[in-house]
């Protein structure tokens, strides 16, 4: 395996205060995979605090990396 860094960005419709957070990209691909629609909603409460995603059937929670 390789080690590396990436970024990706994601459109979303968000209002609040700017967040930059950091998640392992294959925990993300799970869960969209997973999900059975276009969009999916995100729940934050802040960047050192689990993420829910929810597509209306599916639900996880991810930790963000430091």
């Amino acid at each position: 395996a390789e080690v590396g860094d990436g970024t990706e960005g994601v459109p979303a419709n968000y209002t609040g205060a700017q967040l930059e957070m950091k998640f392992k990209g294959q925990y993300l691909l799970d869960f969209l995979n997973a999900a059975d629609k276009v969009s999916v909603d995100l729940f934050f409460k802040g960047v050192s605090d689990p993420v829910l995603m929810q597509d209306g059937e599916f639900m996880n929670v991810v930790m963000g990396m430091r």
